[in-house]
């Protein structure tokens, strides 16, 4: 699961998506609504937007494993029809993603989701990650385990699948071996030019983890850190660019 930054779409088409959710006021009128609208040009230019979000393999945001290809609507239209042509709650994933997500949506006593939205929480913030595994877990803190890590990952299974996870340790695994030979070998361009490298191809967006949670503490981004600092900073500067899509 990754960060990904929201993008703005044109004004025209802002336009007509609130022009569609004038002629909804009930869940079906928004399904038939929406089947309607999936096949225009509009919608085309929605899913180009998304599929830029997505990054260059339009990997899902979820599981970082599949091509995304769905169009999901974070809050379900089954449970609330005026969101379904809201820009804000439109999200690219998988199919098998979608597929377990379904209109599964629960709140926390805030009020707020208990399902992780990418597009405007950093997922880190709510999971860890055992790097010697690739398999991801909700953060534990004081007696309990973070209820908003908890919920997504029992709800969108397919993040912590057997194929998922070792494509997630083999990338984390990389991560490792370049800090661990830049810190051996000292700071330089090569160096510069395999972490930007590296960053830019990470499509588990492990960056973030290395660079601001506990990843930084691994052995080989300890001796980064204290052996090529410019370096470190370098990194950490690519792993933001890469929550802002701006790589």
């Amino acid at each position: 699961m990754r960060k990904v930054s929201r993008n703005a779409i044109a004004f025209q088409r802002r336009v007509e998506l609130f022009k569609r959710s004038l002629q909804v006021n009930d869940y079906n009128q928004a399904r038939a609504e929406w089947k309607r609208y999936r096949s225009t040009v509009g919608a085309k230019s929605v899913v180009a937007a998304l599929e830029k979000m997505a990054g260059t393999r339009k990997r899902c945001v979820y599981c970082c494993d599949s091509r995304c290809s769905d169009i999901d609507h974070f809050k379900p239209v089954k449970l609330d029809f005026n969101a379904a042509f809201k820009w804000n709650n439109f999200i690219l994933i998988c199919p098998e993603c979608n597929r377990h997500k379904g209109a599964k949506f629960a709140y926390a006593e805030d009020g707020s989701p208990l399902l992780i939205d990418p597009t405007t929480a950093d997922p880190w913030q709510h999971l860890i990650l055992d790097a010697e595994t690739g398999i991801i877990a909700p953060r534990f803190s004081g007696e309990s385990y973070d209820l908003k890590g908890e919920y997504t990952l029992s709800v969108i299974s397919p993040v912590n699948d057997e194929a998922t996870a070792e494509g997630r340790r083999r990338a984390a695994e990389k991560y490792i071996e370049l800090a661990g030979l830049s810190a051996l070998e000292g700071d330089s361009a090569n160096a510069r030019k395999a972490f930007t490298k590296a960053v830019k191809y990470d499509e588990f967006g492990l960056a973030p983890w290395f660079a601001f949670c506990e990843g930084k503490r691994n052995h080989a981004f300890l001796s980064l850190q204290e052996k090529c600092p410019a370096l470190w900073q370098k990194f950490c500067i690519l792993a933001c660019k890469q929550a802002l899509n701006a790589l």
